[in-house]
């Protein structure tokens, strides 16, 4: 009776850790085919190497997701996944590239015009019109004219600025 029970407990261990796995990887063969077919994917498409940082199964919608970055670039990580119906792969690498730059190029105009500012930042408005938003937090006061400075230097690296807001709302 003993050894029936443990083998039962047993049983109900093993059937919950692969409930669980099925749900946060889905089925293992599947898991690796689709790391693989992400990796393949981007190295086909960028010609470059790439990590997939993470894979991960999305059960309601029946679709594999993932996080890359490519070796050269380890700091940008961007979403790869499949969508629709037909499971088309897609990425999110030229959106990521492009925020990461702006918001780069943000940073050097800030440091330069308000060198004492706590953060500065550019979210990605429309990618195609590479228009974007800009945040700088600065807690001091700020010369006449300072914003349309930044606006100036802005507009001059080619970037299309919806709004840019100088605030000493900041928290970490």
């Amino acid at each position: 009776m003993k050894k029936r029970s443990i083998i039962l407990l047993v049983s109900i261990f093993i059937t919950i850790l692969l409930a669980t796995g099925y749900v946060k990887y889905g089925l293992v063969w599947n898991y690796f085919y689709y790391k693989q077919e992400f990796e393949d994917y981007l190295e086909y498409k960028y010609d470059k190497p790439v990590m997939i940082k993470e894979v991960s199964y999305d059960m309601f919608h029946d679709k594999y997701d993932g996080y890359a970055f490519f070796e050269a670039k380890p700091n940008i990580v961007f979403h790869v996944g499949l969508y629709g119906k037909n499971k088309e792969i897609r990425d999110s690498y030229e959106y990521e590239a492009f925020s990461e730059q702006a918001t780069s190029d943000v940073k050097s105009i800030a440091d330069k015009l308000l060198p004492d500012h706590q953060h500065a930042r550019a979210e990605v408005i429309d990618l195609a019109k590479q228009e974007i938003e800009v945040v700088i937090w600065y807690d001091k006061e700020f010369k006449e004219g300072i914003d349309e400075a930044l606006l100036t230097k802005i507009l001059n690296k080619g970037y299309v600025v919806k709004n840019i807001t100088i605030t000493n709302d900041y928290e970490r």
